[in-house]
C-alpha cells in the first residue's frame, strides 16, 4: 500500500500555511485590537464610576455633618429656652427686691415718698 500523498501540490502548501498562520494571528489580535478601540470609553466609564464613588462619600459626609448641626440647633433651642425662662424667674419683683437687700442693703419704702421744696433764689 502505497500512501497517500495530499492532494494539494507542494508548491501550494506555503501559502496555505501562511494564510492559516494569518488567520490565527487575527483571531488573537482581535480582541487586543477591538479593546483598544473602546480604550476611551473604558476609561470614560472608569472615570464616572470614580465620580459616582466620590459623590456618594461627600453626600455620606454633607448628611453626618447637617445631622451634627441640627442637634447642635436643638441644644441651643433647649438652652435658650431655660435661659429665658431663668431670666424671667429674675426679672420678678419679689426676686429683685431678695436681691437688692441681700446685696445692696437697700429696703422698699415704708411710707411714700414727700417732696423737698427749695425756694429758689435769683
Amino acid at each position: 500500500m502505497a500512501l497517500r500523498k495530499s492532494h494539494t501540490p507542494k508548491r501550494q502548501q506555503p501559502a496555505v500555511l501562511a494564510l492559516a498562520v494569518r488567520e490565527v494571528q487575527a483571531w488573537l489580535q482581535s480582541p487586543y485590537r477591538k479593546l483598544m478601540q473602546n480604550l476611551w470609553f473604558l476609561l470614560f466609564l472608569a472615570g464616572l464610576g470614580l465620580v459616582s464613588i466620590w459623590l456618594s462619600h461627600h453626600t455620606e459626609r454633607q448628611v453626618r455633618r447637617v445631622e451634627q448641626l441640627e442637634t447642635e440647633v436643638k441644644d441651643l433651642k433647649y438652652e435658650y429656652l431655660t435661659l429665658s425662662a431663668q431670666l424671667s424667674r429674675q426679672r420678678r419683683q419679689s426676686n429683685l427686691r431678695r436681691q437688692v437687700d441681700s446685696l445692696l442693703g437697700l429696703k422698699p419704702l415704708q411710707h411714700p415718698p414727700y417732696v423737698l421744696k427749695v425756694p429758689q433764689t435769683n
